[in-house]
């Protein structure tokens, strides 16, 4: 049960990482603009919600260069319904999560670093994904002709069951 306890503690972490980013986002000034460094920090967010063992947690989507993805992003809208599954055959990551639309085109996945902490819980029974849905959205088109892919950013609603609630 130290795993475990541990592994939500980690989790955690990264959900008050992704607090901070979005905090951070309202400091700084619109002029201030870093590519890859500020420009989407106001689209996480990191919350915990500790009576219901729920996190909410908005956060980009990776590998839309990949495999025609950023093309798949035509066919959703903010607050589409997307399907995160787990993907531990995946040959860069045995702990992935593939997030599709909801006609099954891949869409990316997410961040290693999230998929790491997340998936001993998910294989274990003790995180269950709720829902998920697309809350930001830059189609390839729409973006700088220097770029080479979209953005997408997804909420996803986790539910922690059977770990305890206290402490962590």
């Amino acid at each position: 049960m130290t795993d475990i306890l541990e592994s939500k503690q980690k989790l955690l972490e990264l959900v008050k990482e992704h607090n901070s980013k979005f905090e951070l986002s309202k400091t700084i000034d619109p002029y201030e603009y870093d590519p890859g460094k500020t420009e989407n920090l106001s689209y996480y967010l990191g919350q915990y919600d500790e009576t219901s063992a729920t996190i909410t947690i908005c956060t980009e989507v990776k590998g839309l260069r990949y495999e025609e993805r950023s093309r798949h992003l035509d066919s959703i809208s903010i607050g589409d319904i997307v399907i995160v599954k787990r993907d531990p055959a995946n040959p860069f990551n045995s702990n992935n999560f593939e997030v599709f639309s909801t006609t099954d085109e891949s869409l990316g996945s997410l961040s290693a670093e999230l998929c790491n902490r997340l998936a001993p819980l998910y294989d274990l029974g003790y995180a269950v994904i709720e829902q998920a849905t697309a809350e930001h959205i830059e189609k390839f088109e729409e973006r700088s002709r220097y770029v080479k892919q979209g953005v997408l950013f997804v909420k996803i609603i986790i539910r922690l069951v059977g770990i305890n609630t206290s402490g962590a």
